[in-house]
């Protein structure tokens, strides 16, 4: 039962790099002062295409999750503008991955 416990707790402490990462941009997007557009700026100039095509790939399935949140919002009646754009992009990635064979 302890030693249970025990590596319960130390599965917790251990997070995947992913998890790390998210840890740090919410805290970053959560700030007030955080500017998208310096950040874009940063990343478009100062990393490679394959960094950017990276995070590109990332935005995508923040997209698609958005997605179907809308979904599910907009029958609540509670939705949000980010939500609402999602959906309206998720038209545009869904085209996009037709003609590309995603």
């Amino acid at each position: 039962m302890v030693q249970s416990k025990v590596r319960e707790a130390d599965m917790k402490s251990k997070k995947t790099e992913e998890e790390k990462v998210v840890e740090i941009l919410a805290k970053l997007l959560d700030n007030h002062w955080f500017n998208p557009r310096v950040f874009a700026n940063l990343i478009v100039n100062e990393y490679p295409l394959y960094t950017q095509d990276k995070l590109t790939e990332l935005l995508v399935e923040i997209v698609k999750y958005q997605r179907q949140r809308y979904n599910t919002e907009v029958e609540h009646g509670t939705t949000s503008a980010g939500l609402a754009f999602s959906d309206l992009i998720g038209d545009v990635i869904a085209g996009w991955e037709g003609t590309h064979g995603r």
